[in-house]
């Protein structure tokens, strides 16, 4: 840690060992995070390749466009949805789920299972909301008990159908 601080020790090792002392091992980050992060330290190392990082910066921008494309379409889901206003209690935690979401299916190809993940994430919170908040325990009992009766159901129509 001392190095850190120390005089004359250069900014790049500086940022090597501040990223490692983060706590958050390599395997464990976004990699698209971790992808940011090495461009910037790639750009600085000298020599480099210019197509490379070039190449690096445009991905990591096609990917970051879509996310912003796919948050703004769930927006507009949740928008339609009007919980906010239904369920005034209920935290409004979308982009909060899309980061759920992002972090469990990150390939850029699975944007649809992405999108569906993070309405059920954001619809669960709604749902949690109304245990913790809103119900009484006579209604959340009647409400459990009609859940687990469809989800019998549903079982029961799985192994028919199997």
């Amino acid at each position: 840690m001392k190095i850190i601080t120390k005089e004359g020790t250069d900014n790049r090792v500086k940022e090597s060992i501040r990223s490692v002392l983060e706590g958050i091992p390599y395997h464990h980050r976004p990699s698209r995070v971790e992808a940011r992060r090495y461009i910037n330290t790639y750009h600085k190392k000298e020599p480099h390749n210019q197509l490379l990082l070039e190449l690096a910066k445009l991905d990591f921008n096609m990917v970051q466009s879509l996310h912003q494309q796919e948050l703004q379409q769930l927006a507009w889901w949740w928008k339609d949805m009007d919980l906010a206003s239904k369920l005034s209690f209920a935290r409004d935690r979308l982009t909060e789920s899309f980061f759920w979401s992002l972090g469990m299916v990150p390939n850029p190809n699975f944007s649809y299972c992405r999108k569906e993940l993070t309405k059920l994430v954001a619809l669960l919170t709604v749902l949690d909301d109304v245990y913790d908040i809103h119900g009484t325990l006579d209604e959340l009992e009647l409400f459990t008990d009609a859940v687990e009766s469809q989800l019998a159901l549903c079982e029961l129509e799985s192994a028919n159908n199997s």
